[in-house]
């Protein structure tokens, strides 16, 4: 049994964070991060990642680099398993501009030999080198000295495999071109309601935001389609968006009373005359949330959000009659201002977006429109966390981390 999804004699209630969540911080040109693993990075006791490993990181990264930060998390007890190799793939690394995986003491307590640990993090690291973008980062961390020190384990036999197993990560993926680094146990790891302490995060964030920071400065403005920021401006193909749509098992006579309030709050904020979280389902588009007394369903080629959808970031249009891109569109005459940033699945699909629009033009920067990601992100972590939990319900005790990442994009790869 792997210590990080474990209890210890006197361990606090079996508390985790959503096994795939979302991270966000506002700020320009978000950066894209994927954190995979297990041990600290589970964050047992915790609420929400917020609170553990990805926060601190998201946050450090933010402020150092002063841009904003979307970071994934996912929680596998044994990044090492070939279930894990099949939920990275499904993952789709190319997007992310930096990966960092966290193994926990899972080799260590089922007393793993050398050899096949050996053959794990080779092929671990080599799936890795082969799938992130170009000149992306890749960081693999080992906890597992943490997560035995906290469960209070004082097998010598366990403690020195899990030794041993961190010098044989180092010396293949160092072998490799991976980074590796061990995260050694902190100083103060207790913590009210939490396995370790909010100090111990921000100590572990501020080892691995400090490498992060230093690798993507080197990289920043390189052009070449190859690098993440590039595969992100494509668009997707379409049947993988329309199966990661699917799986996330949306109803349109559902509603969400969360979605509701951002999408409420987002038309305030902007003072537009609406604001939706639309939804691009085949030929048509139907919205999720609206602050309009009645919802639309509209054929997908009316709408502007499906502009939204064929790249990252945000979509602006002052004046719809005078844009290319929509002055066909049936809309145009109806909605002369729009600002819409896409709506993404666990596995990067834009399935939609969230969009404000007026009856009159209006001149608006970019700048001015920041917070519209961060209102698309807080609605992303609540479609996450409740598509994980109709997973879970149809597969009873089933955990829905993997499998939900697996079967939303396990064929997804370009």
């Amino acid at each position: 049994m792997d210590r990080s999804t474990s209890l210890g004699p006197q361990a606090l209630p079996e508390v985790f964070p959503d096994r795939v969540a979302a991270v966000h911080r506002p700020g320009r040109a978000p950066l894209q991060l994927l954190m995979f693993g297990s041990g600290i990075l589970a964050g047992l006791g915790l609420p929400t990642h917020n609170a553990g490993l990805p926060g601190a990181v998201a946050d450090g990264l933010a402020a150092r680099s002063g841009r904003g930060v979307d970071l994934t998390v996912v929680v596998e007890a044994d990044p090492t398993s070939e279930r894990a190799a099949t939920g990275l793939l499904g993952l789709r690394l190319h997007r992310f501009d930096a990966v960092v995986v966290v193994l926990g003491d899972h080799h260590a307590v089922n007393r793993t030999g050398a050899s096949r640990f050996s053959a794990d993090i080779e092929a671990l690291g080599g799936l890795l080198l082969a799938e992130v973008a170009d000149r992306a980062p890749v960081f693999v961390y080992d906890s597992a000295l943490a997560m035995l020190d906290v469960a209070g384990e004082r097998s010598r036999r366990i403690r020195s495999g899990a030794e041993h197993h961190a010098q044989i990560g180092e010396s293949v993926l160092t072998s490799l071109g991976v980074r590796f680094k061990q995260l050694m146990p902190p100083t103060n790891r207790a913590g009210f309601g939490s396995r370790f302490s909010s100090i111990a995060y921000q100590a572990w964030g501020e080892v691995i935001v400090e490498r992060l920071r230093l690798e993507l400065a080197e990289v920043d403005g390189w052009v070449s389609p190859t690098t993440a920021q590039s595969f992100r401006r494509l668009p997707d193909l379409e049947p993988l968006r329309q199966e990661a749509l699917d799986s996330m098992q949306l109803d349109p006579a559902e509603r969400d009373e969360i979605v509701d309030f951002l999408v409420r709050q987002t038309k305030v904020v902007f003072r537009a005359a609406g604001a939706a979280l639309n939804v691009i389902d085949h030929d048509l588009q139907w919205q999720a949330s609206t602050t309009q007394d009645t919802t639309l369903v509209a054929p997908r080629s009316d709408s502007y959000c499906d502009v939204t959808i064929r790249s990252d970031g945000l979509t602006l249009i002052n004046d719809a009659q005078r844009d290319a891109r929509v002055r066909e569109r049936a809309f145009a005459k109806r909605a002369r201002f729009y600002a819409g940033y896409p709506i993404h699945t666990w596995d990067g699909y834009r399935i939609g977006a969230l969009c404000i629009w007026d009856s009159e033009p209006r001149e608006m920067a970019e700048s001015e429109l920041s917070r519209l990601r961060d209102f698309a992100g807080r609605i992303e972590e609540e479609l996450w966390a409740a598509a994980l939990k109709r997973l879970n319900a149809a597969e009873g005790s089933a955990p829905a981390t993997e499998a939900a990442v697996v079967r939303a994009g396990a064929a997804a790869v370009p």
